[in-house]
């Protein structure tokens, strides 16, 4: 099954572990577990991670001594 990440809010240790968390910690939970945690505040949802952004359609500016496609075209 997979596990959920969440971010610890306090001080929490996992039972089924052992293992302590600090808080602002990432723990990797069952989703059961982590319903409860965050029911009961003592995590947050982790943020979905950031997406990069899309490359840019034009490519990148020539330099000085590089002709740029249009000029390239012209001449």
């Amino acid at each position: 099954m997979p596990k959920t990440k969440v971010v610890i809010a306090h001080g929490w240790t996992d039972p089924k572990t052992g293992k302590a968390y600090k808080p602002a910690q990432t723990a990797e939970v069952e989703p059961a577990q982590a319903r409860d945690l965050l029911k009961r505040g003592e995590a947050r949802a982790l943020p979905a991670p950031a997406e990069k952004p899309a490359e840019a359609a034009n490519p990148a500016p020539a330099t000085k001594n590089e002709p740029t496609k249009k000029e390239a075209q012209r001449g």
